[in-house]
């Protein structure tokens, strides 16, 4: 790639875009990799991360409680050597480069907080690579999500930072669809295919090569567009056959050429570097300003989200005022409730430790945002951990309230506080710290809950004495309790309690004995337990005995002496140890770990010998030489018509013959066009405005979408198109919708509307087969062999015929997004919205889809609405009816041949070589000149210019139930049976496959069952209380196990609910079909774990008492599961 200029990598789905750029960037360091990369001349080894490499990769990993001018000051301190007034400036610069000027001020957003659009955090993603000097940056897609003129200005600024560099700032960026302006940006373009890599050089050369090979880029089309279309089969041409492109490439004359340039470029950058000249390194802060910042950044985040430690902090006041109330004020007396001080004491215990499981999500993400900047070389691991210990450290003073409040309600001695909040204080640091390292050894944070939890509830039974004395745990567990959080720091809690309460002996309960050595009596305290000795206050005169906290503490625990302090600094050594291990797994991440192992013990491989490759090359050159030689050259005409029709080898690859005409006739048909009255979409003064603030996002938009036709609708990002969307579908929920939306004469329901969101979510356990067929079978009533035929059929045009049965969780962005399109489809609606449903997608596959659902809009009658972003000229040329949006606004709405028709009125004719998208798109970005406008908006010239259509007030048809259509009767459900049952097999096929929401859990209660119940191994009946400590534990394991299912549950909501929005069941179908599903997990689960639990602690042997206790933690385990499926 050229110094200081942009090198762009371009190529199909699936193509290895994404993966050669991690590689370049030691983001897959556990991959072996071959080959050489050089940078200014020097030999780097691409698995190291330390190149100093920027990397932003294609999911966003901003922080949503920051603002953007905080991200980017944030990270131009980490990064750049300077003044916090120098890092204001740069973030400054860049943020009105990038067109955020009007949000730069306003929090990204989290799940709580609503924030930025998706477009906006895109570029704020690049953004924090901009405002930072290094020497180069890899932007794995950074246009994606935005419009062509959003895309072309940020493309513009990063050029501006490549030129004004002067070869020091250099960008490699992966693109999907660039148009024909973003394409001058790029100095050098790079193409890869299935195969591996088909041409590397500027665009002329690129033009040149193919059309040496005989392929050369039809005038007025984007000449990698038609690239990637060729090489993919797409089109077809005359001259030749199959072809192999990357073998072509290889022995080609440019290939050669490139090569040998390559090699005079590295020799003489080799020679600049020795003498100085170049330096391609930066000096970066030092340690303490990296600290400084770092603090702020976490602190700030703390503050901030609610989730992290507020609702923690809430939580724990109201538990330690269930615990106050719970045991108000205990007395002090030897008798049958003895115990239920020092029981009060480890609830408090528990209280301060288990809270901290709530905080593993944010640890999981922490690690991963971690692992990104780390690898960016943002700051110093020792920076990173002690300032996340600092603010940790403070964090924790947060649950002093709840301890206090169930401190002083459950009467503990005033005099004992300081030292147990202190010895509380310290144990919530080492529980801390032990759930922290446990979430550096995963990144699922439900596998991380599970070891978390199940870690918790083991060393809880070694808390004081109480559950087990200490004399009594069997010595094959001893070594266990030495890890325990609980162990030293509720010795250190309880002898700080117990050194200060005397326990009354009742009148009835003293015996004397004389000692041989006295001649005073000695007074004695004897229970229906033990017998303990008074304390000196004893008179055998009023027979009142008092005894030490500390000597009934001492009996009943199983030996419980010892020096508070001594128990204070073991728990210390405990939180420096988890400490000490944390660090160690942030400096040497167990994924480099294992690596490392592996390669140490993995045996030598003999490399393939690359000589043969290269005679066969060689040879194929030779024959792609001779049938140049004998192929005719290509006459325009003969270009054109190649170029629409499909190709042999596209038609090869299909296997149904709809395929030979682009598609025709193999759309899904549910609503037949034949004798259908127009049936429209009309929506009237939609307006949508804020709750919370009086900001109006969607102002009075009136437009129409007909039956039949694709309406596509453009506009800026931030827009609204996608806020319009919702608004329309009744998805607004964040605020107040007015104005009218029917369908043919009636009002829109969800029964009629198929919502296909931008953003994509699948159940990561089903291939796209089993999600396309389950869609179906929920949304479209049964028709003899039609369901497989049109699954089969979707698969195809959507390009995943080869992917049809893998897991959707291995398949890569763009195509999950081709899937999501399916959903859509296959369901055949009345009515279906798209939201950016060619986002991540190539040129050949965006033109693809657009072209079906154009076919889908017709052949169905059904009414089509998408949001689009950078529609190639092809796509465009597709597209019948336009909308274009601006600051939640109206600017154009009718057929694109007007849409010319008015810009050329008022802004000239759009040149023949533009893109008539990105021209339109330009226009209204900007307010209208004072030539065009004479002051009026682009709203206020189309609402007065002739092109604005006047849609008629729709009348509402009451005689119509909801759900009836013109003509067609609407679209027909199945019967709620087949609707059921669908639901329940695939759900238990889902928990069947998902480990993280039974199998993690069954195996988590195996573990507990195992260690509770040999740690009360075969209890005899005079046992009392430790056989009501195992009772305790077999109901406390059954609670928490479910906890770990939460993450899954969170994640399935979104697609839940998106399901339930588009109509194909409701909550009551789901809740009892879930219920079903779930039953035979969680009674497997309960025998399992009451078959080991109820052996091993030697409960009641009868058989009425064991499937007792099977029913009662099925009870349990499916309450629990509710209240999580509630919580999630």
């Amino acid at each position: 790639m050229l110094l200081g200029g942009i090198t762009a990598v371009l190529g199909p789905s699936s193509s290895g875009k994404s993966v050669l750029m991690k590689v370049l960037t030691g983001r897959l360091p556990t991959l072996s990799c071959a080959g050489e990369v050089t940078f200014c001349g020097k030999r780097i080894d691409p698995n190291s991360q330390d190149n100093g490499f920027g990397f932003v990769p294609q999911e966003d990993s901003l922080i949503g409680d920051l603002t953007i001018r905080e991200t980017f000051e944030v990270a131009a301190r980490l990064r750049n050597v300077g003044t916090i007034e120098e890092a204001s400036k740069a973030s400054n610069e860049v943020i009105n480069g990038l067109g955020l000027s009007k949000v730069g001020d306003n929090v990204i957003g989290t799940i709580l907080k609503r924030g930025l659009s998706g477009g906006e955090k895109r570029r704020t993603t690049v953004g924090q690579e901009l405002v930072v000097k290094q020497a180069m940056a890899f932007l794995d897609e950074p246009t994606s999500g935005l419009d062509g003129t959003a895309a072309y200005d940020v493309l513009k600024t990063v050029k501006d930072f490549t030129t004004r560099s002067k070869g020091g700032f250099s960008v490699i960026m992966s693109i999907h669809q660039p148009n024909g302006r973003i394409l001058e940006l790029f100095d050098h373009i790079l193409l890869l295919g299935r195969g591996g890599s088909i041409f590397f050089g500027t665009l002329p050369e690129a033009i040149q090569h193919f059309t040496d090979i005989g392929h050369p880029p039809p005038a007025g089309q984007v000449p990698t567009d038609f690239f990637m279309q060729v090489t993919e089969g797409s089109i077809a041409l005359p001259t030749m056959g199959d072809i192999n492109f990357t073998q072509v490439y290889a022995t080609s004359d440019t290939h050669a050429n490139t090569v040998h340039a390559l090699e005079i470029s590295k020799a003489k950058m080799l020679v600049r570097l020795t003498n100085g000249i170049v330096n391609p390194t930066f000096e970066r802060p030092g340690f303490l300003r990296q600290l400084s910042t770092l603090l702020w950044r976490d602190s700030v985040v703390a503050v901030r989200d609610p989730t992290l430690y507020y609702l923690q902090f809430v939580l724990h006041v109201l538990y330690g005022f269930f615990v106050g109330t719970t045991f108000w004020n205990v007395p002090t007396t030897l008798d049958d409730r003895q115990t239920q001080l020092a029981a009060s004491c480890m609830w408090i215990i528990m209280l301060q430790s288990y809270v901290h499981v709530f905080k593993v999500f944010y640890l999981v993400n922490s690690n991963r945002r971690f692992a990104n900047e780390r690898s960016n070389l943002s700051y110093g691991v020792t920076s990173f951990f002690l300032a996340e210990t600092i603010v940790t450290c403070l964090a924790q003073l947060l649950w002093v309230p709840g301890c206090s409040l169930a401190f002083f309600m459950i009467g503990l001695p005033a005099d004992a506080y300081l030292f147990s909040m202190l010895a509380l204080y310290v144990g919530a640091l080492a529980a801390e710290g032990m759930i922290n390292l446990i979430t550096k050894f995963t990144n699922n944070p439900s596998i991380a809950i599970v070891i978390s939890q199940a870690a918790l509830v083991i060393l809880t039974v070694f808390a004081g004495g109480i559950f087990i004395p200490f004399d009594e745990i069997p010595e094959y567990w001893s070594w266990v309790e030495v890890w325990s959080v609980y162990k030293h720091c509720s010795r250190a809690f309880l002898m700080a309690i117990f050194e200060h309460v005397l326990y009354d002996c009742p009148s009835g309960s003293v015996t004397l004995t004389t000692p041989d050595d006295s001649t005073a009596n000695q007074g004695w305290c004897t229970t229906f337990q033990d017998t303990y000795e008074c304390n000196e206050s004893f008179d055998d005169n009023t027979m009142l005995c008092e005894v030490e906290g500390t000597v009934v503490l001492d009996i009943n625990a199983g030996g419980l002496s010892g020096n508070k302090w001594n128990f204070l600094g073991h728990t210390i050594a405990l939180v420096v140890v988890f400490r000490a291990g944390v660090l160690f797994f942030l400096k040497f991440p167990k994924e480099a770990i294992i690596h490392a192992i592996k390669s140490r013990l993995a045996s030598p491989v003999v490399s393939t010998s690359l000589q043969h490759q290269s005679e066969i090359q060689m040879l194929w050159g030779e024959i792609v030489k001779l049938k140049k030689a004998a192929t005719p050259s290509v006459t325009p005409a003969a270009m054109e018509e190649a170029t629409a029709k499909p190709s042999a080898q596209l038609q090869r690859r299909a296997t149904l013959k709809a395929l030979k005409e682009e598609g025709e006739g193999m759309v899904p048909s549910c609503h037949s066009a034949e004798n259908a009255q127009e049936k429209a979409l009309v929506f009237r003064d939609i307006t949508l405005k804020l709750r919370s603030k009086e900001k109006i996002l969607i102002d009075s938009v009136t437009g129409k979408a007909t039956a039949g036709r694709v309406l596509a609708l453009m506009g800026p990002s931030g827009a609204g198109k996608t806020t319009l969307l919702n608004a329309l579908g009744g998805r607004a929920t964040y605020g107040e919708v007015s104005g009218a939306v029917t369908l043919g004469g009636r009002p829109l329901t969800s029964e009629d509307l198929n919502y296909v969101p931008q953003f994509d979510e699948h159940s990561e356990r089903f291939t796209p087969r089993e999600i396309l067929t389950y869609m179906k079978h929920l949304q479209v009533v049964p028709k003899p062999r039609s369901n497989r035929k049109s699954v089969i059929e979707l698969l195809h045009i959507l390009g995943l015929s080869l992917k049809a049965d893998v897991m959707v969780g291995t398949l890569s962005g763009g195509e999950q997004k081709r899937l999501s399109i399916g959903m859509g489809m296959v369901a055949e609606p009345e009515v279906l919205f798209l939201d950016e449903p060619t986002t991540g997608l190539d040129s050949a596959s965006a033109h693809s889809v657009v072209k079906y659902i154009s076919n889908l809009a017709r052949q169905t009658n059904v009414v089509c609405i998408m949001t689009i972003h950078q529609p190639a000229s092809e796509v465009f040329d597709m597209i019948e009816d336009l909308m274009l949006m601006e600051s939640g606004k109206l600017t154009y709405f009718g057929t694109t041949k007007n849409a010319r028709n008015f810009f050329d009125s008022l802004a000239g004719e759009c040149p023949s070589s533009v893109n008539p998208a990105d021209y339109y798109l330009d226009l209204i970005s900007q307010p209208p000149s004072i030539d065009v406008g004479k002051g009026a908006t682009w709203q206020e010239l189309y609402y007065n210019s002739e092109f604005n259509i006047d849609i008629p007030n729709s009348t509402v048809r009451t005689d119509k139930e909801p759900g009836d259509g013109d003509g067609d009767g609407g679209r027909p459900r199945p019967h709620w049976s087949v609707v059921a049952r669908t639901l329940l097999d695939t759900q238990l096929e889902y928990y069947w496959r998902a480990t993280e929401v039974h199998w993690f859990r069954i195996l988590e209660l195996i573990v507990l069952a195992i260690f509770v119940g040999t740690m009360y191994f075969r209890l005899g009946k005079d046992r009392i209380a430790e056989t009501a400590a195992a009772a305790f534990f077999n109901m406390w394991c059954a609670l928490f196990a479910v906890v770990a299912s939460v993450p899954a549950f969170a994640r399935d909501r979104r697609r839940i609910l998106q399901e339930m929005l588009n109509g194909a069941y409701g909550p009551t179908m789901y809740c009892c079909t879930q219920f079903l599903a779930s039953a035979p997990f969680i009674l497997v689960s309960a025998l399992v774990y009451q078959s080991i639990f109820h052996w091993l602690v030697g409960f009641n042997d009868s058989v009425y008492a064991y499937i007792y206790a099977v029913l009662l933690t099925a009870s349990l385990l499916f309450m629990m599961e509710a209240i999580m499926l509630m919580a999630s």
